[in-house]
């Protein structure tokens, strides 16, 4: 292979930062273009598209649409922000390479492999500018034949104005063009710095392995050792000043993908997205993630390289020596050796492969939060369930624990909306639980109700039998008025199990009859609810639990539950599981599933109790529950009826 000098590799670089005015022969003249025209239209151009939000925030596509261009201007500013301030480091650091070790000093094979890696870092590197100016030449040409499209990225237009309009037209054209730029100086010059470093690694092991005490002088040895050493030391602070240049963006980064990727993933599976909208997510989505991607590899790369030459450096053969110098030096050097060398994002996560996977998981979980969640609410609760994912199992202010079997007893007015339902049928008579949604409704499950011929329904009180002053009680009638059944119900399947009871007289509200809200949000995993009912506490016992129990339960994802149910599982459905074996049981069907949101002083029917597992109600399996959400228009419809 044709020898190459490896700051040729970096040459392209220099000329933007040049270009930029941020070299030490620039011209002041570009400096000052660059900070203070170019960085401050950047600046107000961003202001803008957050200012945004404050009318576009009715529903959650509109937060979406803001979204998207946040982030997608916000990756664009931070690169330009890092490179306006800390544009000299980054020429210093261009020119330390000069001290790096020349390939060609090794032999022919792996020189070979050396300029290998760079070059295909150099091809990586033109196949993300090509792919770069495709995007942006798209992105700036679709408003000139799309008419709805107003601008490139969505931004506030101030008075809606045609000549406002044209400015920020050519205000994001100049910042799309700036992005090319800053690509090739900030994301090229990072990719080139850490290929180079993990190739002076392995060059570094290369060297060492390459000591035999045995069979050579000590002298010599001892030479090579602290030689190597030296350069190891170099490599280090290499290391860490790279870490410096890019380590606020490392974190920005991070936490930008995550608010890309739910906002994405959300508008890519919600059923109500047109194609448009499913296609730009998708290709924003992965633009976000392949620059993740960019990241955290190199820099898990050098970790693993720097690892192995720990390794080499405990392969050195110093039993050989008779020298003690140089079986101390070993020592001593392995032991600094073995410091990780993993690069951080401000000092608060570390820039690994793992980290870089849970990035999805989280910004999957944010996406199922933000269906329907009020605006208001949509940045701090993100920003709390990023810390605390049980963010949706508080009640009372302290985590709800206990289970419904063998569980704990609810206190009185603590769940003011229950109902116990003693149904009676042509052949028999059974229990299910309800909840009150509203003075003259009962909500429960449609297979408590296909075969009642009337209900007993009760409120006020925790307990089923004993003397209650606050207990109020309505005998319904089974009719076509009073015990209405979704129309798409199938006893068998389950599908659609959800119904309501019509009691004619209204029901008086107390402190101890409290009617609870609908759920504003589709039911998202990963996060706590609770269960209610009075369902049986044991298998072995057939009898109910003569007050009402409540259990914390774990929301599972739906393709969990398949595993174990089936294709029974739909996406009407959601499955829960405790610590344990707890859960409901018989008694507990048409029982309420609540959670409270953040930011919300009420809680919320999220669920109610349709099936739990063949094996038992001890089993550990999940049980099932039925969507509130999903039926919500329903509800209301058939509420407003009346």
């Amino acid at each position: 292979m044709e020898s190459k000098s490896l700051r040729s590799y970096f040459d392209t670089s220099l000329k933007c930062y040049h270009l930029y005015g941020l070299t030490t022969n620039s011209s002041r003249i570009r400096r000052f273009f660059t900070t203070y025209v170019l960085y401050p239209l950047m600046l107000s151009l961003y202001a803008m598209v957050l200012y945004n939000l404050r009318f576009k925030h009715h529903h959650i596509f509109e937060f979406a649409e803001v979204s998207v261009s946040a982030t997608t201007f916000g990756n664009i500013l931070i690169r330009k922000s890092l490179v306006v301030f800390s544009g000299s480091l980054n020429e210093n650091v261009i020119d330390k390479h000069d001290q790096f070790w020349k390939y060609d000093s090794f032999s022919k094979t792996i020189a070979a492999r050396c300029y290998r890696s760079m070059d295909l870092c150099q091809m990586l590197i033109n196949f993300i500018m090509i792919g770069t100016t495709i995007s942006i030449v798209v992105h700036c040409s679709l408003p000139l034949f799309l008419k709805d499209l107003l601008l490139p990225q969505s931004s506030w237009i101030p008075g809606n104005s045609s000549i406002a309009r044209i400015v920020l037209y050519i205000m994001e054209i100049i910042v799309y063009i700036e992005c090319l730029i800053l690509m090739e100086m900030f994301d090229g010059l990072y990719l080139l710095m850490t290929v180079n470093l993990k190739v002076q690694f392995m060059l570094l092991r290369k060297a060492i392995e390459s000591i035999n005490v045995e069979k050579e002088d000590d002298e010599k040895c001892w030479q090579k050792m602290k030689d190597y050493c030296k350069y190891h030391k170099f490599l280090l602070s290499m290391h860490k000043t790279i870490n410096k240049m890019y380590s606020q963006f490392f974190l920005y980064q991070y936490l930008l993908t995550i608010w890309g990727t739910c906002t994405t993933l959300f508008v890519i599976y919600n059923k109500s997205s047109t194609l448009a909208q499913i296609t730009e997510s998708v290709f924003i989505g992965s633009i976000i993630n392949t620059l993740l991607i960019i990241i955290f590899i190199p820099a898990s790369e050098i970790e693993i390289e720097a690892e192995k030459v720990a390794f080499a450096i405990y392969g050195i053969d110093w039993y050989n020596s008779k020298s003690l110098r140089i079986q101390k030096f070993v020592l001593f050097w392995l032991m600094h050796a073995q410091i990780p060398v993993q690069m951080s994002g401000a000092g608060m996560l570390n820039i690994t492969r793992s980290q870089m996977l849970q990035i999805q998981r989280i910004g999957y979980s944010l996406s199922t939060l933000l269906s329907k969640l009020s605006m208001n609410f949509v940045l701090l609760f993100a920003f709390f369930t990023f810390w605390n994912k049980n963010a949706w199992g508080l009640i009372h202010g302290n985590f709800i624990e206990g289970r419904i079997i063998g569980g704990d007893v609810a206190k009185a007015a603590q769940f003011p909306f229950m109902a116990s339902l003693e149904i009676k049928a042509s052949t028999s008579a059974y229990f299910c639980a309800g909840a009150l949604i509203h003075k003259n409704w009962i909500l429960t499950s449609a297979l408590c109700l296909y075969q009642a011929n009337n209900v007993t329904v009760n409120l006020g009180s925790n307990s089923l039998n004993a003397y209650d002053p606050n207990r109020i009680q309505r005998f319904v009638e089974s009719s076509k008025s009073t015990i209405i059944i979704h129309p798409d119900f199938n006893a068998t399947s389950l599908q659609n199990d959800i119904g309501l009871i019509y009691i004619k007289t209204e029901i008086p509200l107390s402190e101890n009859v409290q009617t609870i809200k609908l759920a504003s949000i589709n039911l998202p995993t990963l996060l706590k609810a609770t269960a209610l009912g009075w369902g049986q506490t044991s298998d072995a016992n057939s009898t109910l639990a003569q007050d009402l129990q409540f259990v914390t339960v774990e929301i599972i994802t739906n393709l969990e539950c398949q595993a174990i149910f089936g294709s029974q599982i739909t996406d009407s459905m959601v499955c829960v599981k405790g610590k344990d074996n707890e859960g409901p049981c018989y008694g507990d069907t048409g029982g309420p599933l609540v959670i409270r949101p953040l930011g919300s002083s009420v809680l919320e029917h999220v669920g109610l109790s349709t099936f739990f597992s063949g094996n038992g109600c001890e089993s550990k399996d999940p049980s099932g529950y039925t969507r509130t959400y999903p039926y919500v228009d329903w509800i209301k419809d058939t509420i407003n009826k009346k």
